[in-house]
């Protein structure tokens, strides 16, 4: 962009022509003298009247016309930089000059006091995503008013019908890690009222055979609260893998242990006792760490009060013989005290 006024031009031209010989100079008459000759041009045009030169008025160049001509200047420096870096840099030595900073090299180039002006011209952040929102939703409406008549049609010929079968839900929760082992973690939860277990034998000796993989309520801190009625009437059994390379590997073999437990729990030939009960022991400890490490007396299982029968006649065989005083119970209740009055 030129920053010359008209009148600095048509200055600039007149002097120009003023320096190039005229005709009359360059083809002289063969009768003039030899004094004539040497004499320069500029004396046989004497007659013409030359115009003064007027000096040149100054244009005031306003502000923004010199901002805009500093940004060129500095965009075809970058540019002239950009082309010698790739020219002679490795790729991994050259600079990026599309940052806003390559325009304006400041020393802070990310200041938000040193940013260009922001023009009203385009939506924020804030506005982008929500135009993005009304599109998806315009799609969706658009697709649904198109393919409405196909829908009614298969609505009227295939009516949906509830499933007879149990309705699997699987969750899956990513960690971006591909190398952490709880990736491919996989976890099984079913209840075990759906399960199919041949009677209440089967259902007794599955408890037992679950261990503490079995639950009365949801597994977490609801597994002591069991339903009255309804599917986890009978609780939930959650069994985890994570031995396996992959996800599905880590499924099915939770699975396939799942269908071993209950074609144990089915077997009637299985040397379980029938008066063993489930020991729920490890619910009350679960429930205790997560507490604290305090007691909650108000907390009890009734299996804790179901043993077999013959531990029960052997401990009773034993205690009707005399026996030496148990010091493991004066150290008990030596532990009940308070802790001021202890003495170790």
């Amino acid at each position: 962009m030129s920053l010359l006024s008209r009148s600095a031009r048509s200055a600039l031209a007149v002097r120009r022509a003023a320096a190039v010989p005229t005709q009359a100079a360059r083809f002289e008459s063969t009768d003039a003298s030899s004094s004539s000759a040497a004499k320069p041009a500029a004396d046989k045009k004497s007659d013409k009247k030359v115009p003064a030169k007027q000096p040149a008025k100054k244009r005031e160049v306003s502000f923004e016309d010199r901002e805009l001509e500093r940004k060129l200047n500095l965009k075809e420096r970058v540019r002239k930089q950009s082309e010698l870096e790739r020219t002679t840099l490795r790729p991994d030595q050259q600079k990026s000059y599309n940052a806003p900073y390559a325009v304006y090299p400041k020393r802070n180039p990310w200041d938000i006091n040193k940013l260009p002006e922001f023009k009203w011209d385009e939506p924020s952040s804030a506005g982008f995503l929500r135009i993005q929102q009304i599109e998806e939703m315009r799609s969706l409406m658009s697709k649904a008013e198109l393919d409405r008549p196909a829908l009614q049609a298969q609505a009227e010929a295939h009516p949906f019908k509830l499933p007879k079968g149990q309705i699997r839900v699987q969750r899956t929760i990513d960690l971006s890690d591909p190398e952490s082992p709880l990736q491919q973690k996989a976890v099984v939860i079913a209840p075990v009222s759906a399960l199919p277990l041949e009677g209440a034998d089967a259902l007794r000796r599955f408890k037992v055979l679950a261990g503490p993989r079995w639950t009365p309520g949801w597994p977490g801190r609801m597994e002591l609260e069991q339903a009255a009625e309804g599917v986890g009437a009978e609780g939930y059994v959650k069994i985890s893998e994570e031995t396996y390379a992959t996800m599905r590997m880590n499924r099915k073999s939770a699975s396939d242990m799942l269908e071993r437990l209950v074609a144990a729990a089915n077997d009637a030939n299985s040397p379980l006792p029938k008066d063993v009960q489930a020991d729920p022991r490890y619910m009350l400890m679960r429930a205790k760490k997560r507490n604290g490490g305090a007691r909650d007396r108000g907390l009890t299982i009734e299996a804790l009060k179901r043993t077999p029968t013959a531990w029960a006649a052997s401990r009773a065989s034993r205690s009707s013989g005399s026996r030496p005083r148990c010091r493991r119970r004066r150290w008990l209740s030596r532990r009940s005290r308070p802790r001021s009055s202890r003495h170790f």
